[in-house]
């Protein structure tokens, strides 16, 4: 199966996007499979040229990937009408699915796994959407046969502004902020090209320094993987608000799509509305966008300015932002 890695940072506009491909009749989707099943033995940042030292390990990771049945895998919502599903099997699907949410609500622990099938014959096309992977983007198109790489930027304000939000909801597993944790910035330093910063500097930086220098590691690594890469593309959240339909269509031509009837439904529903829950797609996208501009303060925004103008990526995608 040919097979698209759809990557970004966490709250970058990746389980919207995610959701635009899934509405397509012939996408089997597949939400953060390596978060369920992390890649444990691949660093974080790991370039393409170490490609052969994780071959066998991706291959065998990536093989799995269209049978996972966690319901976290293979049952977000909303659900769409699949070329590979007659109408049985696709009732079966969203009632098992429906099914495993509720008990893995009332329990806490996913207990049943949905009912998912595809025929041998409609050989979809596998979209694997990741927040854990973006590091390893250039490796893992490298080694997986017949794949396609998006890498989904978003602004580092926006980043930060939500990441900032989410820690305050408590909607994260992790029990404190990522700006706490020191091992992690080790580890990003020196695996990252990036070479101006030291650990010693990270220590005197401020929670919203340190969330945007991780912006920064992470995306600059994975975009200078990928800068040659003819099976690449990098796409800017903001772009997507802006234009959806004209963006989603440059992105299906890419992934060898074509926009269909679902998909621009969706799209026009997914935007034409507005949620308020952290993790919605009915979002309004311009004000999602730029809703860092009411959120974060003339400070913060400095301080973020001060990180990523050190970075070749505010040439490239992202000017300082205005206070």
């Amino acid at each position: 199966m040919a097979m698209l890695l759809l990557f970004g940072m966490p709250r970058s506009g990746t389980t919207w996007i995610g959701k635009i491909f899934d509405s397509h009749p012939d996408v089997l989707y597949r939400h953060e499979p390596d978060s369920v099943s992390p890649l444990d033995s691949m660093p974080l940042i790991v370039s393409r040229d170490r490609a052969d030292q994780f071959q066998e390990y991706v291959l065998e990771f990536a093989r799995r990937i269209p049978a996972m049945r966690h319901e976290k895998v293979s049952a977000s919502m909303p659900f769409f009408r699949k070329s590979y599903l007659n109408k049985l099997e696709y009732l079966l699907y969203v009632n098992s699915s429906l099914l495993a949410k509720a008990v893995e609500k009332f329990t806490g622990h996913a207990l049943l796994r949905p009912l998912v099938t595809y025929s041998g014959a409609a050989n979809p096309i596998v979209v694997w959407k990741s927040i854990e992977s973006l590091g390893r983007i250039g490796c893992l198109n490298q080694i997986i046969p017949d794949s396609k790489a998006i890498a989904l930027l978003r602004h580092p304000c926006g980043h930060v502004s939500s990441v900032l939000d989410g820690e305050r909801q408590g909607a994260f597993d992790a029990p404190d902020s990522v700006a706490k944790d020191l091992s992690l910035f080790e580890m990003l330093l020196a695996a990252s090209p990036l070479s101006c910063f030291r650990i010693d500097d990270v220590r005197k930086m401020t929670a919203v320094e340190r969330i945007a220098l991780r912006w920064v590691l992470i995306n600059e690594s994975a975009l200078n993987d990928i800068q040659n890469d003819t099976n690449a593309m990098v796409v800017r959240y903001e772009d997507i608000c802006e234009e959806p339909l004209q963006q989603s269509a440059r992105m299906f031509t890419f992934a060898g799509l074509a926009l269909g009837e679902q998909t621009e439904a969706f799209i026009e529903a997914s935007t034409s509305g507005s949620n308020e829950s952290y993790y919605s797609v009915v979002k309004n996208p311009l004000e999602s966008a730029n809703k860092w501009r009411k959120k974060l303060s003339a400070m913060q925004i400095a301080e973020v300015n001060g990180i990523v103008s050190r970075s070749e990526l505010a040439q490239r995608y992202y000017p300082p932002a205005a206070a």
